[in-house]
């Protein structure tokens, strides 16, 4: 999941905060390994967690604006 959010901001370069939601909620891959994997958790949940990794390793940024490849 992570390296797909990573190529996805790789091909956008920057998207708000509401286009990425869009994305990650319509990308059926995402639900499907959540469900099997992570049932305890949302997706929202876990894609932000998976977004504070990416930042944390600065392959990522975040502010007000949206979400940046890094």
């Amino acid at each position: 999941m992570k390296v797909l959010m990573k190529f996805k901001l790789l091909e956008l370069h920057a998207v708000s905060h509401a286009e990425w939601g869009a994305w990650l909620g319509g990308t059926p891959y995402f639900e499907r390994i959540r469900a099997r994997f992570f049932a305890g958790e949302s997706l929202v949940d876990l894609t932000s967690e998976l977004l504070a990794e990416l930042i944390a390793v600065g392959a990522a940024q975040s502010d007000a604006l949206g979400v940046r490849n890094a």
